[in-house]
């Protein structure tokens, strides 16, 4: 692939002549003026590429909006390595902007593809949150399904949607007639922005969407969630406007900074997470906060990446101990699975021999919780464990 054509160069301003040796600037192989381009080959393939991007579906007057992805990078590259100092993370600059949208968006599908298929893990920085079409696109491209998570105060859905923006992608990619997504989850939306018809919807579809107050009261319902993601679309609109005031259109209500950190080390911990976009930031904002709160987003990505457990993908192995249970009541059998190294749940659901052989897969396996298996033993019918099953039927 054209690297040269798709990409431009980060400025020096935000490459200084040296980083202290502890700061991820020092680990970042950056494409600059000086250095070009950070080529690799199958031996040296990095597990992320910084992608900088400048869409949105709106001209800004200002225009100020093209500084986003190099002003987050300024405070990312600044940041300490912490616990995990052997990274391997390349920055693939700024996405060639032209005056023809379809042409930048197919740089943009291209260079995302480029990645998933290489098993780089694409970390898009900048633009508005329509870009998940973008990225929905790319899985598209390669013909692969996969599942979608948002971080937001609301579902970007409108029945009724035509030109794709950041409030109705969700829209476009669900109606898409020759569709790619099998499942689709909502994290810390906020109940009171949100049409009653648009959460019918989403219920009618099976699709996994946890209120901000259920994850406030108990942060960890969200890490089985996020674990089946394999494409994450971060809106910072989802930070309280105290915690996150350079941000497209705040809320006064959202994740707390910590909160928001959280989530974003469960995403780097997820062994399926292969695509990670941080949108809709603004660079109006006197002491940067907001920008440093999407660095130590990002931050704390790499560190849930790098302190990942080792879990094998056999679960016939003796890595995991095996339950069936069975329900008069209900009538549905349901295997658990519970890795002996991580303490982390799933469970499996049949499939029939179409969807054998639409998804490769001889059962289904989802992430739960050890609250599913109790429930399972009461002889109740899990949720996460119902849906996927009414939607790999429908």
């Amino acid at each position: 692939m054209d690297y040269l054509s798709l990409f431009l160069p980060i400025p020096d301003s935000i490459l200084p002549e040296q980083f202290n040796r502890e700061q991820l600037g020092s680990r970042i192989r950056a494409f600059s003026p000086a250095g070009g381009f950070p080529e690799y080959n199958e031996d040296s393939k990095p597990d992320f590429a910084i992608i900088g991007v400048n869409m949105y579906q709106f001209k800004h007057p200002s225009n100020e909006l093209i500084h986003v992805p190099n002003l987050v990078r300024k405070e990312l590259y600044s940041l300490f390595t912490g616990t995990f100092s052997n990274v391997n993370i390349a920055d693939w600059g700024n996405l060639r902007i032209s005056e023809n949208e379809a042409e930048n968006k197919n740089k943009l599908i291209l260079a995302l593809s480029e990645a998933i298929q290489n098993n780089i893990i694409p970390i898009i920085i900048g633009g508005g949150q329509e870009i998940t079409w973008l990225n929905y696109l790319a899985y598209k491209k390669m013909g692969r399904f996969f599942n979608l998570l948002s971080l937001d105060p609301k579902p970007d859905f409108q029945a009724d949607a035509e030109d794709i923006n950041s409030d109705n992608y969700l829209s476009h990619i669900i109606f898409d007639p020759d569709n790619y997504m099998f499942n689709y989850s909502i994290l810390g939306y906020q109940n009171y922005l949100v049409a009653p018809s648009v959460m019918d919807t989403m219920e009618k579809l099976f699709f996994e969407v946890l209120r901000l107050g259920d994850i406030r009261a108990i942060p960890e319902i969200a890490e089985p969630v996020i674990r089946d993601a394999d494409c994450i679309s971060l809106d910072m609109n989802s930070v309280k406007a105290s915690d996150a005031q350079a941000v497209l259109h705040p809320e006064p209500n959202g994740y707390r900074s910590e909160e928001i950190c959280k989530m974003a080390r469960y995403c780097g911990m997820s062994h399926k997470l292969n695509s990670f976009g941080l949108y809709n930031l603004s660079p109006h904002e006197e002491n940067r906060s907001t920008l440093k709160l999407a660095a130590q987003v990002i931050w704390h990505l790499l560190d849930g990446f790098y302190s990942r457990m080792e879990e094998s993908s056999d679960f016939t192995s003796n890595e995991f101990i095996r339950y069936d249970v069975s329900s008069p009541d209900t009538g549905f059998d349901i295997r658990f699975y519970k890795n002996r190294l991580t303490g982390r749940w799933w469970m499996s659901l049949p499939l029939n021999e179409e969807k054998e052989i639409k998804f490769g897969l001889r059962e289904y396996i989802i992430p739960c919780t050890e609250q599913d298996y109790l429930e399972s033993l009461r002889g109740e019918i899990p949720e996460r464990w119902f849906k996927a099953e009414k939607k790999l039927n429908f």
